[in-house]
């Protein structure tokens, strides 16, 4: 959607979506979501296709719908749109690359004093909102004394120790597995650079061509 200009149209639904849904008095769209889907693995072949088909009218419909919206823009908004979707598949890419980090049990990164002190007294921080309580706790450790806050530095280096020695596990067992895409640039093996073999043949008639020349010279 581009600002000043109007929606464009709704995307067009799976077959699956298609299929009446029995269970509306459901509270969560996660459990009507997961009893769609078992009523979906139970259908026939037979009673799935007339969903398939009216799901593929349904893309056909939106392709229409949407060459029609995207000949009513202008070539600002169209730059516009093109931008908000790279905007979206970047931070899709992003979660993903999250998501399969977690799962492959990236450690996580060494938190500084004040993220200590924050998450030691977040609960008993000043303020009803996240953003009120952080804003206290800054104010409150910026009054700390330095005796006080070196408790919190002391933890902090502690914890950069424990990251580096995980992170050196974590990224030898990634190399194990063949997945040096998610090694550290500064960290990955170096490769060994091969010599240039030199061509003996040109070295030879390059040494007979000048030889050549200064003897003609000395003649």
């Amino acid at each position: 959607k581009c600002a000043g200009s109007a929606p464009g149209p709704a995307r067009s639904r799976s077959a699956i979506a298609i299929a009446p849904n029995r269970r509306k008095n459901e509270t969560k769209l996660v459990d009507i979501i997961r009893k769609i889907a078992q009523q979906w693995r139970t259908l026939s072949p037979e009673e799935k296709k007339p969903f398939q088909e009216a799901s593929v009218q349904a893309m056909k419909q939106f392709k229409v719908d949407f060459q029609k919206y995207q000949a009513q823009l202008t070539p600002a908004q169209l730059q516009q749109q093109a931008m908000e979707r790279r905007q979206r598949m970047a931070k899709r890419k992003a979660i993903r690359k999250k998501r399969e980090l977690t799962v492959l049990g990236k450690p996580k990164r060494p938190r500084s004093p004040f993220n200590i002190f924050m998450s030691e007294h977040f609960q008993e921080a000043r303020g009803t909102s996240t953003q009120a309580k952080m804003k206290s706790l800054l104010e409150d450790w910026r009054n700390l004394f330095s005796h006080q806050k070196q408790v919190y530095i002391q933890l902090a280096e502690d914890d950069k120790i424990r990251y580096k020695n995980e992170i050196k596990s974590w990224e030898d067992h990634m190399a194990d597995i063949g997945r040096e895409d998610l090694i550290r640039e500064q960290t990955r093996p170096r490769k060994k650079k091969v010599p240039a073999v030199k061509d003996t043949k040109k070295t030879q008639v390059g040494t007979s061509g000048k030889l050549s020349h200064h003897l003609a010279a000395a003649c």
